[in-house]
């Protein structure tokens, strides 16, 4: 078994969709005294060294293999995760929450969205979503 420092080193420039995909679940499912960031950041971290065990939903550098996999084992939960192409934050879905891929200058960075409003970003200095355009988005939606 790694170390923790070790784990978080190996996925640090990689995890941005998987932390993404985790913070839109467990917010998606929290009451209101659970939505401090603090809190649903624990929760990811617990969830991303769990992964880091296994090696099922995501690589040992924090690259998304399974959306849907990561998702479920993390809350119980079965999701639906659907890929779509956008060009503007407008055509993302109501009511839904979406990481989004912006890119710039060949880079590229996820970032969580709900009810196309911006949610949560792994970094606190993105220039890829600061001055890139959104590319692609993944809608998550639990499956009843």
């Amino acid at each position: 078994m790694k170390g923790i420092q070790t784990k978080f080193k190996a996925i640090a420039d990689e995890c941005c969709l998987a932390c993404s995909y985790l913070y839109g679940a467990y917010h998606s499912m929290a009451d209101e005294h659970e939505t401090n960031p603090l809190f649903i950041e624990t929760a990811v971290c617990a969830a991303m060294l769990q992964e880091l065990e296994t090696l099922d939903a995501i690589d040992k550098n924090g690259f998304v293999k399974d959306a849907e996999k990561l998702l479920a084992d993390a809350t119980d939960k079965k999701w639906k995760v659907t890929k779509m192409k956008i060009s503007s934050i407008q055509e993302l879905p109501e009511h839904k929450y979406a990481v989004v891929n912006f890119e710039f200058n060949g880079k590229n960075h996820w970032v969580l969205y709900k009810d196309k409003k911006f949610l949560y970003n792994t970094l606190e200095d993105s220039q890829c979503f600061a001055y890139g355009k959104p590319v692609d988005a993944r809608i998550m939606e639990i499956v009843q």
